[in-house]
């Protein structure tokens, strides 16, 4: 069904064929090569990106991820979205951009991201709370 309604085929027509590749692991995550009594295929496709093609398996998805500038360009923001446990504001421009430098220059080290983070305007000098917030 989501493939033919409209509006769940719109996302569902991406998002399945990437999901395929992780087929060869069942609901709690433990490997598996058969379901239902038949083999299972991890086939699956990337599309509109910048690394577009088959892979099988989550393995080759991971390599072909690894090479996508759109996902280096993309770490950056989603670790300090995180790390920060809130959303980016136009005030961290700066900070996000320098965490992405960082992870760049390092060949896409995710190690290098924490101590990246703690150097940023955004983590160093913290805004105030909103007045009757709990965090």
């Amino acid at each position: 069904m989501h493939e033919v309604n409209a509006s769940c085929a719109a996302c569902h027509t991406m998002m399945d064929p990437i999901g395929f590749g992780f087929e060869g692991f069942d609901g709690i995550g433990r490997a598996r090569t058969m379901d239902g009594g038949k083999a299972i295929d991890t086939s699956g496709m990337l599309t509109g990106t910048d690394v577009d093609g088959a892979f099988s398996g989550v393995a080759q998805l991971g390599t072909k991820l690894a090479t996508s500038a759109t996902v280096e360009s993309c770490v950056g923001k989603q670790w300090f979205r995180y790390a920060m446990g809130r959303a980016e504001g136009v005030a961290d421009t700066c900070s996000i951009s320098a965490m992405s430098k960082t992870f760049q220059d390092a060949g896409g080290d995710l190690r290098t991201l924490p101590l990246a983070l703690v150097q940023t305007p955004a983590f160093l000098y913290r805004r105030p709370l909103a007045q009757g917030s709990t965090r």
